[in-house]
């Protein structure tokens, strides 16, 4: 049986809200850690009900009756959601993973009800579509979604009701549509190593810096002949094809020199090869040269610019109410400094493809609305990047080109993000050197501004000297400030939003010393 079930049953599942997120022993400090994932409320009725000292003492019970003589702690992890939270997550998983059901899904049709913590998530489906969705393993997967993002199960029940079938036949005619590519025109291509390249060129803006069999064209630069330690000879060059610039590398089992002896800076060429594995940083990776063929490059016929979209296509974002516990909201009342009393802030986050503020791309947009400090409402949308979003930087923030699939680009969030923001002060943490760049960056190229005040909680931090690391993670900590989904933009700025609360009270104590 399950640590998790043995719980509950020694409880008499009187807290279903709670669920094991992990167990780490620790042997040098005799020590077993069980740390438990709540709901924000629930774990603030438990703390003052006095409650927790029943469960962390089913949980010593529990070991000791498995034999375990090591001494059990107990850690609590608050998760906030609310009905409109899951309700809106939810909708957004089915558009995103499901969207042939998602489409006939009738607005309205997704409701969602707390039941002592646990959210109750109901479909109303027409009869026609509501087996099938079962049968898919729908239900299922809203679930275990949900239980990623915020470690409680909910309840999901299925309604059908009465409806005709969509008739096919009935709806619009999709039109054909040209895709733009970005290939070079190329001619007069001849061998220097390996068979001749045929393929055709990639613009090297255009090359996903994941790619490991790319065919992409340019000018040579730099051209060197180098040793390595071994002191066999390698040959590094930049190839610039008028959208980009890319390192190349091109190795050889040769100690007298490199095999590009026929290659000078100026001629055009082909290469095939791929990216070395990339780490998440501001570096570019270096591209591994396969095979070169001298070939004449068109760059007349250069055009590296993006299709228009009709934005206007894309729905609005969903700004989404915020509500903390009652007993924090106490808390917060009691010492609000007065320099955030009766003022609004909106904190930022973006999510990126890179950690290069002057060139990455967008993924996800999070703004907080704080007022008083509370915060009272966010906004978050995934973004189409345009681009393929590099596995490194997936591996960070979890998102994923499926995930951003159906998301609208920047061009029609921009408008609507700042609408929201409107003239508030921003919140940012390393604002200064990264999130509020690309904002820079996004309203000149959209021809906006913004006349408001920039705030940086890193900047804070680092000026008040708060004790340990300053990422946000370890400031979250140190403030006692619940960081669930680190990484992700709605999260991210919700927790910036309550830091900067309280690096304000730990300046306003420091000066009280």
């Amino acid at each position: 049986m399950r640590l998790e079930d043995k719980f509950k049953q020694k409880t008499g599942g009187k807290y279903p809200y709670i669920t094991v997120k992990s167990v780490d022993v620790n042997i040098k400090e005799n020590t077993v850690m069980v740390v438990l994932s709540a709901p924000y409320e629930s774990c603030d009725a438990l703390e003052r009900s006095g409650e927790k000292q029943i469960v962390n003492a089913a949980f010593a019970e529990i070991f000791a009756e498995e034999g375990v003589t090591l001494q059990v702690k107990v850690v609590y992890k608050k998760v906030y959601f609310n009905a409109e939270i899951i309700r809106h997550v939810t909708q957004g998983f089915l558009s995103r993973e499901y969207a042939a059901f998602s489409m006939q899904i009738a607005d309205g049709a997704i409701s969602v009800e707390m039941a002592e913590g646990i959210p109750k998530i109901v479909l109303k489906l027409p009869e026609f579509m509501a087996d099938a969705f079962c049968t898919a393993g729908i239900p299922a997967a809203i679930q275990d979604h949900v239980f990623d993002l915020y470690a409680v199960r909910p309840q999901v029940k299925v309604e059908k009701y009465a409806a005709d079938a969509v008739d096919m036949d009935a709806l619009p005619k999709t039109e054909s549509v040209t895709i733009k590519q970005y290939f070079h025109v190329t001619s007069e291509e001849s061998a220097l190593i390996g068979d001749t390249i045929l393929e055709r060129a990639t613009y090297i803006s255009r090359v996903p810096k994941t790619a490991d069999d790319i065919c992409i064209a340019g000018e040579v630069r730099d051209l060197e002949d180098r040793v390595s330690q071994k002191q066999y000879h390698f040959n590094t060059f930049k190839l610039d094809d008028g959208t980009g610039v890319v390192e190349c590398i091109k190795f050889s089992r040769s100690k007298k020199r490199g095999n590009l002896g026929a290659l000078k800076n100026g001629d055009t060429v082909k290469v095939t090869g791929g990216f070395e594995s990339e780490s998440f940083s501001a570096k570019a990776p270096k591209f591994i040269v396969r095979s070169v063929s001298f070939c004449k490059l068109d760059k007349s016929a250069i055009d590296d610019t993006d299709p228009k979209k009709d934005i206007s296509e894309y729905p609005p974002v969903p700004i989404v109410s915020y509500e903390d516990s009652v007993y924090s909201l106490q808390q917060m009342a009691e010492d609000i400094d007065p320099s955030i009393k009766g003022r609004s802030f909106v904190s930022l986050d973006f999510e990126t493809t890179s950690l290069d503020p002057a060139s990455c791309k967008v993924i996800e947009v999070g703004l907080a609305r704080m007022v008083d400090g509370k915060v009272t409402e966010y906004f978050d949308t995934l973004v189409d990047p345009g681009v393929p979003i590099p596995a490194a930087a997936s591996q960070v923030n979890k998102i994923y080109d499926k995930d951003v699939k159906n998301a609208p680009p920047i061009e029609a969030v921009l408008p609507q993000m700042m609408e929201f923001i409107g003239s508030d002060a921003l919140i940012a943490h390393n604002g200064i050197k990264y999130d509020y760049i690309i904002l820079g960056r996004l309203l000149k190229e959209a021809g906006l501004q913004y006349g408001g005040k920039f705030l940086d909680t890193l900047n804070m931090a680092d000026e008040l000297r708060v004790p340990g690391r300053h990422n946000l993670s370890d400031l979250c900590a140190y403030f006692h400030i619940p960081l669930l989904n680190a990484h992700r933009a709605y999260a991210d700025c919700i927790a910036t939003a309550k830091l900067y609360v309280e690096l304000v009270r730990f300046a306003a104590g420091r000066k009280n010393i």
